[in-house]
Formats: C-alpha cells, structure tokens, sequence
C-alpha cells in the first residue's frame, strides 16, 4: 500500500507541468474569447448612445455579435435579455444612462467570472505572471471602453440639450473610470519586463491631442460644444484599439512560453514512461480528464445555487486575499454587510418561493450596482456581503444608500399584491476600523446588529467610539 502511494506521488510530481499547462492552455483561449466578446460590446454600447440620426453602424455592429459565444460566457437567459433590451432602444423606451448600465453590467460579469481564474492560479511564477498580465489588460480595456462610452454619452447630451454640460453621476463615473485605468496601468507594469514596459506605456498611456482635449473639458465639468458624438467616438477608438493590439503582442509572447513549458514538461513524462512504470499511462488518463472539467468544478464550488453570487466560503478566501493585497500596497476597501429586514414575513404571507425570487432579484440588483472590481457573495440566508476596493467611507456610504433606495424601489408581483424588500447595511472599512480582515468584518457585523435592534432600514458606518463596540 505504501509503495503505491509513493509511485502515485511520484507520478503526481512528474504530471503537474503537464496538468498546469493543461489548465492554463485552457483558460488563456477563454481569455482571448473575453477579449473577443467584450470587445463587440463595448462597441455596440458606444454606438447605442448616439443619436439615432447618426447611429448607421449600430445594426452592421450587432450583426458582429457572436450570441453563441456570449451564451457560454453569461448564460441564455443573459443574452435573451440583451435581445430585448436592444428593442427597447430601438423603440427608444430607455434613456443613455439606462444603455450605458445594461451594457456595462453585462461586460463587469463576464470579468467577474474570469477574476476567479487567476485568484487560483497556479504555484509557477512566471505562469502566474503572464496570466495576470492578461487579466490586468482585459480590465484595461474595459475602463478605455467605458471612456469612450462616457464621452459619447457627453457629446450627445451636449448636441441635443444646448451644450449641456455631462449629468453629474455620468461626471462621476467619468472621474472614476480615468483613476481605475491609471490604477490598473501601474499594476500592470510591475509584472512586465523593461522592453515590453515601454511598449506597454508608449499603447495605454499615449493620447492623441484631440483625445487629451476631450478628457480636459469633460473633466473639468464643461460641455462638448464643438465635437459630434461620431468624431468623439472615433478619437477614443484609436486608443482602444492599440490596447488591444498590445494584448494580442503579448498574448504571442505568452504563447511562445508556453510552448517552452510543455516541450520541458512533455520530455520528463518521456523520461518517466521509458523507466517503465506500468501504472502511470492510467494514471496520466485520470489527471487529464480532471483537467477538463476543473472549471465546472470549481464553478459549482464557489457558487451559491440559488443567486448566481459567490459563497461564503470563497467569500472568506477572497476577502482575506483582497486586505492583505489592501495592506501590501497601501490601499483602503470597504465591507457591507446587507440584511433584508422583511425576509421572515414575506416567506410567512407568500411562500419561500417567492422568497427565492426576492433573493435571485436583490442579487441581480447587487450585480448590477457593483463595480468590475469589486465583488459580492451571499453569505446565508438573507445576508449579502459586497466588497467595494480602493474606497473611502463617503464613497461607501453614498454606494450603500444608493443601493438600498434601489433594492427598496424593486417591486416583485405576487397573488396577494406587490412585495418591495427592506434591507439595512452596516459597513466597516480597511485600515480605519481593523488591521485584517476578521476585525473589518467583525466591525461590520457589530454596526449591522446594532441597526437591526435599534434603527431598522438604515445605513450606518462602524464608529469606534461608539458604545455598541462592546
């Protein structure tokens, strides 16, 4: 028994490059699908905020979009509602914000997914290395998107309302997006190589003057008198575009050592077959069909069944890794913790199916709220906890209040009447009120309690000097 125990070991240790490979193989074709899907889009969205006098392209984009592909990403409930959502511009029964929050929901899920990919990514370094290289430029891409979407939405505001300046939550999101693509770039940087660094700064962070003009007005509050939604869009997506095309040179690097790796790996398992272990053949067969469903697998292991949302088990992974991240590199993040105050008597009038239903909405609702780089999980029952990067309390609070006036205008039809659930959200935040992540989170548990006994339906930040402490 124990020899073959040490020969399975030992075979486990001379399969692994080959599992790894595998594996990565596999991830970096559904990485480069990302890419194509996010890409079309990102251009459908941009194109859906011009008006429709000059929207001509908008039809020929849609055609460009691979449903098929989108289905395996998102699922076919998603891609159906995106079908409906395009009759509704069309027919023009949404606004530009309304667009430009469908679209950019739908591209945050698809990265959500493949976030997972690179929290579990493997013990080699350099593969490790190149994966998260590839992931930084997908979100990358993703803020120079919604840059272009952003201004788009400007110009259109400013041709058909009398030079308009943007409304104040597109400014916002305006704001927001440039720091996210500053913040990402840098990231990004740290783990290139000197050559390809320059590369890198020369695609992402070179602007035309025209684009360096656009981002000047907008960010400084001011109209786009002169700039046809069009033109602005064209300038943007010359950018875009360069990005992209820096993600594909470095796809063909990563592509070249890769090949290196399995060449290395493909001649130890040689070695190992030529010393004449009969069981390693049957043994290299189980690792392989492993390898290929390890996605499925993993998805169903982090999952909550009912919501779509992470669980609490990986929930407690990720936010464990996102402080010590927060705590390397000097950065603040904040956790909600959400309770529906009404759960028991909605189940109690109208049935736990209706219960469910309350859930799954609160969870479309949470998903629609958060940012690509954030992250949600349900955490049992009728608790959900959102984790919200590089935030500061004023930024927490107004994400909390907004997202609860919107769970509290959701309106779910039942037999016996309209059911709206109620929610209270306590919040604790990294370094102000813990120095890892079980302090923050028992800080946040602590001001929810608190609200839940004596303030129910509130918004409240942990206060160390406050008396609920003990």
């Amino acid at each position: 028994m124990l020899f073959l125990v040490v020969n399975a070991l030992y075979y486990y240790t001379a399969v692994k490059p080959l599992i790894e490979y595998a594996r990565i193989k596999d991830n970096v074709e559904h990485l480069n699908q990302v890419l194509d899907s996010v890409g079309e889009l990102q251009i459908e969205r941009g194109l859906s905020l011009i008006t429709p006098s000059e929207n001509s392209k908008l039809q020929e984009q849609r055609e460009k979009v691979n449903l098929n592909l989108l289905k395996n990403l998102i699922g076919q409930e998603a891609v159906e509602s995106l079908l409906h959502f395009r009759e509704k511009v069309d027919n023009k029964k949404v606004n530009r914000l309304e667009i430009y929050l469908f679209y950019t929901n739908i591209i945050a899920k698809i990265l959500e997914d493949i976030r997972v990919y690179y929290w579990y990514y493997p013990q080699n370094v350099e593969l490790y290395r190149h994966m998260l290289v590839k992931v930084t430029l997908l979100y990358i891409i993703e803020y120079a998107g919604r840059e272009r979407a952003l201004s788009v939405f400007c110009a259109s505001e400013s041709l058909e309302n009398r030079a308009r300046a943007c409304p104040k939550e597109i400014y916002e999101e305006y704001i927001e997006v440039i720091k996210f693509q500053e913040v990402y770039t840098k990231g990004l940087l740290k783990f290139l190589d000197t050559e390809t660094s320059r590369k890198a700064k020369r695609e992402i962070y070179q602007l035309s003057d025209e684009h360096e003009k656009i981002r000047h007005i907008i960010s400084s509050g001011l109209p786009l008198k002169n700039y046809e939604p069009m033109k602005v869009y064209d300038i943007i997506t010359g950018r875009v575009g360069r990005i992209k095309d820096f993600y594909r040179y470095y796809d063909h690097i990563f592509q070249n050592y890769l090949d290196e790796y399995r060449e290395e790996a493909v001649l130890n398992l040689v070695k190992i077959t030529l010393m004449g272990f009969p069981p390693f053949l049957f043994f290299l067969w189980l690792v392989f069909q492993f390898s290929r469903h390890y996605r499925t697998i993993l998805d169903l292991s982090i999952r909550d069944t009912l919501t779509g949302l992470y669980n609490s088990r990986f929930f407690w992974e990720i936010f464990r890794i996102e402080v010590e991240k927060a705590k390397r590199y000097n950065r603040s993040l904040a956790l909600l913790i959400l309770d529906l105050d009404n759960f028991k008597p909605i189940n109690d009038l109208h049935g736990h199916t209706i219960g469910d239903m309350v859930l799954k909405e609160l969870a479309k609702i949470i998903r629609r709220r958060i940012r690509s780089s954030d992250f949600a999980a349900r955490y049992g029952g009728d608790e959900f906890v959102i984790v919200l990067l590089e935030v500061k309390e004023e930024e927490a609070l107004k994400f909390a209040n907004t997202l609860k006036t919107m769970i509290e205008n959701t309106r779910i039809k039942t037999s016996k009447g309209h059911v709206s659930p109620k929610v209270s959200i306590g919040i604790a935040l990294y370094p102000d009120h813990g120095k890892d992540h079980l302090e923050v989170f028992s800080c946040a548990d602590t001001v929810l309690l608190n609200i839940k006994k004596h303030k129910k339906g509130s918004v409240e930040v942990f206060k160390p000097q406050s008396p609920y402490r003990d």
